[in-house]
């Protein structure tokens, strides 16, 4: 293998590092990353859907309310369980209807 063949590999590493950089940089930059790990609150009614935080392949945490009350459920593949009620949510300036 000459150096001319080693500084090709080299620098399409490089070029495909830079490129995934860069993705990165910009999903974060648009916060298409929270979007797609369920960060954003989704509200369709009264019923909304809050944080959500995977804990393995198979299970999440989920935060569902009504109104001012809120729920933490575990949904998993053998069922979902309900582990307690949260505080409400305070109304303020910044809370969102």
């Amino acid at each position: 293998m000459d150096v001319s063949a080693l500084g090709r590999i080299l620098f399409a590493f490089l070029f495909v590092l830079g490129l995934m950089l860069g993705i990165a940089w910009i999903l974060r930059r648009l916060k298409i990353d929270e979007k797609l790990q369920g960060r954003q609150q989704r509200r369709q009614g009264a019923l909304f859907v809050g944080e959500s935080l995977y804990l393995d392949a198979r299970r999440r945490l989920v935060v569902v309310g009504h109104g001012r009350q809120r729920y933490l459920m575990l949904l998993s593949a053998q069922g979902d369980v309900t582990l307690g009620a949260l505080p409400p949510e305070e109304e303020g300036p910044d809370a969102t209807p």
